[in-house]
């Protein structure tokens, strides 16, 4: 048996190396790597004064990198190996492309060891997952494209909502992040309070003359909530899509996908309004299906058409976030599909959340989900949430694996 340990770690005698006919192996070096070896034996080597072991350890030196300094004739250049601690350059490969530098200022992010790393070095490293030194310069724009969408999408967070119709409370202490960019879907048997809860996100909760509230709704951390935040800014900035589709039946296709302008006070130029119309529709999947025929009755259109014309017309005014609440109980299978691929299109533009009763479209759609529950006479509130994946595969509450599974609900 071959003793492959390190002779001078291990404190072995070496075995015995046979004679070979090609000691410096030039079947696998280049000719010019053989000479410099001969040279490199055939020189003397002038060395400075050994590192002594206690130093070397002190240094990071490993035996090692000593030994490769010596076979090139480097004894005395040893160099300490990078500390786990320290912090490294991304040092682009040679024949990565020449990249023009971003036109924002240079921003410090946050290493999981604590240090502040140039900004540049965080796209560096995004580089490399896109395929290292052969990403071209589209690929580098597309990662630049996804973290800046990142950013300024919008986030809403509910917290400690409680809600009460007169003396009946229907929500108890509800807390849920919804993250941007992403579908979170809210999943849960008739009765447990996710409708209201969703129109509590838009202040919807209001227009019932008996209904009262506590907690906070922050978008983007500001609450919508608060005495100075206009309900007219809030119903912008989280549109709504309603279960029964609701377009306006007199008006033609292209006055209900602008009717919101109107609404909210905005102003825009006849060119304007065409645009809006025609990047509105397409975003919402119908404009190849009526773009021929934009003064018809929007009342005309089929179930699923209208849907979308809803979603069409919600999108106008540039919406945050888009709620929507059981969008496809009413659709048939085909345009059920069809508003299902709207969302996937629609969530890398903003942040979505769907009341679903259709435990197959929550998995589909959605990357977060929460569970809610109402029993015995009790409010509302969250069982349990989090990745979609995870609560379906493996919930941690027996009673979330219930209703998933179709035990109860």
């Amino acid at each position: 048996m071959t003793d492959r340990r390190d002779p001078e770690l291990e404190g072995v005698s070496p075995a015995p190396a046979e004679e070979s006919a090609d000691p410096y192996m030039t079947d696998v070096m280049s000719v010019g790597d053989a000479s410099v070896l001969r040279d490199a034996e055939a020189a003397p080597v002038t060395s400075a004064e050994p590192v002594p072991d206690a130093t070397r350890a002190t240094l990071g030196i490993s035996h090692r990198r000593a030994r490769r300094g010596a076979l090139f004739g480097r004894r005395g250049a040893e160099v300490p190996t990078a500390g786990a601690d320290d912090v490294t350059s991304v040092i682009a490969p040679p024949s990565a492309p020449d990249f023009p530098p971003p036109t924002t200022p240079p921003v410090h992010a946050t290493s999981s060891a604590g240090y502040a790393v140039p900004a540049a070095s965080v796209r560096a490293s995004s580089v490399s997952l896109l395929g290292g030194a052969s990403a071209t310069a589209e690929r580098l724009a597309e990662a630049e494209r996804i973290a800046a969408r990142q950013e300024e999408l919008s986030e809403l967070d509910a917290r400690s909502i409680s809600a009460w119709f007169g003396d009946h409370q229907v929500l108890l202490d509800v807390s849920l992040t919804m993250p941007a960019g992403q579908v979170t879907a809210l999943i849960g048997p008739s009765g447990c309070g996710k409708s209201t809860f969703l129109r509590i996100l838009n202040r919807m909760h209001e227009l019932v003359p008996s209904a009262s509230l506590a907690g906070e709704v922050r978008l983007d951390g500001d609450d919508i909530y608060d005495p100075s935040h206009r309900l007219i800014d809030a119903r912008k900035d989280i549109g709504m899509v309603f279960q029964k589709p609701n377009p306006f039946p007199a008006m033609s296709i292209y006055d209900n996908v602008i009717a919101g302008l109107k609404l909210t006070g905005m102003r825009a130029s006849r060119d304007e309004k065409d645009h809006l119309v025609e990047t509105s529709l397409q975003s919402a999947g119908l404009w190849k299906e009526v773009k021929d025929r934009l003064r018809a009755p929007g009342g005309g259109l089929s179930g699923g058409q209208q849907q979308r014309l809803c979603i069409a017309r919600s999108l106008a005014i540039k919406p945050k976030v888009l709620l929507m609440d059981e969008p496809c109980s009413a659709l048939d299978p085909t345009s059920t599909r069809v508003i299902e691929e709207t969302m996937g299109e629609l969530q890398k533009e903003l942040t979505i959340v769907i009341v679903t009763h259709n435990m197959q479209q929550a998995q589909r759609v959605s990357q977060q989900c929460a569970f809610f529950l109402a029993s015995q006479g009790q409010p509302g509130h969250i069982v349990e949430h989090g990745d979609t994946e995870a609560m379906f595969d493996s919930p941690i509450d027996p009673r979330t694996y219930d209703y998933v599974n179709g035990r109860f609900g």
